[in-house]
């Protein structure tokens, strides 16, 4: 696991799978995007995969296993990862918008800082998920355990979680607006340092 290279212009960023510079160096980002969702097309198991800073819409994830993949920075678009099985995989900073996670299993997940839209997440397993810091819009996080997961910073905004296991959720310093929880064991998740601190 975890076995990227540096990108050969020496910026200091990981290479893209299968090549030897990253998307921000790549002249064909788009034409790199495409083999990735190929490759993907083709696997039922992705491990150590590196697709940092690149751009996919309206592809295909559903129902495979990622283990050890970095999607840091890129961009998603209408995108399915509804029935996958993720675990330590890293979406820092992405943009995630209309794309569908339902009925995941999801583990040791970061998407520290990212913008997730318009997406949902209903009826997964969310464990020791980080959307610390995150913009989240139009989200639907219905009938989803949320074991241990933190929501640090957060901006949520036209949310719904609706029937969740909360236990130990970090819900510390978010910001709420039109945010629907209820039929949810809120009592059962952190809201202040104190909480942490006994």
């Amino acid at each position: 696991m975890f076995t990227f290279i540096p990108c050969a212009a020496g910026c200091g960023r990981s290479a893209i799978t299968g090549s030897n510079i990253c998307a921000v160096h790549s002249a064909e980002a788009e034409a790199e995007a495409k083999r990735i969702a190929l490759y993907i097309a083709g696997e039922e198991t992705i491990t150590d995969l590196n697709a940092e800073g690149l751009r996919f819409d309206e592809v295909d994830f559903s129902g495979r296993r990622f283990d050890g993949c970095t999607f840091q920075n890129a961009s998603f678009y209408r995108c399915n990862f509804s029935s996958s099985f993720m675990r330590v995989c890293f979406f820092d900073f992405a943009n995630l918008s209309e794309c569908n996670f339902e009925k995941s299993n999801l583990t040791f997940l970061s998407f520290a800082g990212a913008s997730i839209s318009n997406s949902t997440f209903r009826y997964s397993e969310i464990c020791n998920v980080n959307y610390g810091g995150c913009v989240i819009s139009g989200v639907v996080f219905d009938h989803s355990k949320l074991y241990n997961s933190r929501f640090i910073r957060a901006n949520l905004e036209d949310t719904s979680i609706i029937d969740c296991d909360l236990k130990q959720v970090n819900l510390i310093k978010i910001c709420k607006t039109n945010v629907i929880i209820k039929s949810s064991n809120t009592n059962e998740a952190i809201h202040t340092m104190e909480q942490i601190q006994k």
